[in-house]
């Protein structure tokens, strides 16, 4: 669940980040002689891809990943719903996590 608000966090600051700059941006350089002489200080270059753009990418995807294993869809609940109950011998992970340390093994 951490990784998850963790990943959306990343998805909300790089989508703030490409609304702010955009999904591209201007790339310029310094055309020099070769003695170091400036001839053109902004001469363009062309467009950049804004690496925000692949921040969002990536953390959607991780979200997706994340969200199936979390059972935050429609089909991986159906998923989760198909595992076995636990049998009266077996204790639940709910019975563990409520005190099942006293369990010999």
């Amino acid at each position: 669940v951490e990784s998850y608000c963790f990943n959306y966090q990343l998805m909300r600051e790089a989508y703030s980040n490409i609304k702010e700059n955009g999904i591209q941006y201007p790339l310029y350089k310094i055309v020099m002689t070769p003695r170091g002489d400036i001839i053109d200080p902004n001469h363009f270059e062309g467009y950049k891809s804004n690496p925000a753009c692949k921040v969002l990418s990536d953390a959607s995807a991780k979200l997706n990943m994340l969200g199936q294993q979390l059972g935050l869809s429609p089909q991986s609940r159906a998923e989760l719903a198909k595992l076995p109950k636990p049998t009266d011998k077996e204790q639940s992970m709910a019975d563990l996590l409520n005190g099942g340390d006293s369990i010999d093994f």
